[in-house]
């Protein structure tokens, strides 16, 4: 098994950071800020055309400023009825800066014209992990998760982030932001990508 002592998330989403800290508790977790030298951590440009190629950038990236082995995450809300978009550009959906108000409202408008199984959904993550070895052999590890559901009509709920508020997980009638932070960490896209990830995780040998 892979000594890991610290890992470094490669995102500065508190949400995000939240989330993943709140769920991976048997990990030392850092977070970028807290890396002096990477102050002036550039923005990672997300120009990959799957959720795995943008985990894979994020984490090379941050593993490069910090030396720590780095943990990245590509997450995004796929629609059928729209061919799966947002899809990996999710977060820039409605343009670059936008708001999740912004995300949320082309979303509806553009689902409007849906109706049954029309607004099914899910949201899908990739979690990896990327460090190199003294020989600079590269090491990923990765994990996947997925969560299904449908599109509400109008928006519900005060918590959570990005599309939360009109995303309802199969088997429940409240929205992601209407569920407790803790009742989402339990069922969410994000905590099964990071349990799957853990597993893998565990399994892990450098001289696989």
């Amino acid at each position: 098994m892979l000594n890991l002592h610290k890992v470094v998330l490669a995102t500065k989403n508190r949400h995000k950071i939240k989330e993943i800290s709140a769920i991976l508790k048997k990990l030392e977790i850092k977070e970028i800020q807290d890396f002096n030298t990477v102050s002036d951590t550039p923005e990672i440009e997300e120009t990959g055309k799957t959720f795995y190629d943008n985990a894979l950038l994020k984490a090379k990236t941050v593993y490069t400023y910090t030396g720590l082995p780095a943990l990245a995450d590509d997450s995004g809300l796929c629609v059928p009825a729209l061919n799966n978009k947002p899809g990996v550009n999710s977060a820039r959906y409605a343009g670059a800066g936008a708001t999740s108000a912004m995300l949320i409202a082309k979303l509806l408008e553009n689902m409007k014209k849906c109706k049954g199984d029309q607004r099914k959904a899910f949201f899908h993550t990739v979690m990896l992990l990327y460090l190199e070895l003294e020989n600079r052999r590269q090491v990923i590890i990765k994990g996947a998760g997925r969560i299904n559901g449908r599109i509400t009509t109008q928006p519900a709920g005060s918590r959570g982030f990005g599309y939360d508020p009109v995303f309802i997980p199969d088997g429940y009638n409240q929205t992601f932001a209407q569920l407790t932070p803790g009742a989402k960490n339990r069922i969410s896209h994000r905590a099964r990508a990071l349990s799957s990830f853990y597993d893998n995780f565990l399994k892990c040998k450098p001289d696989n």
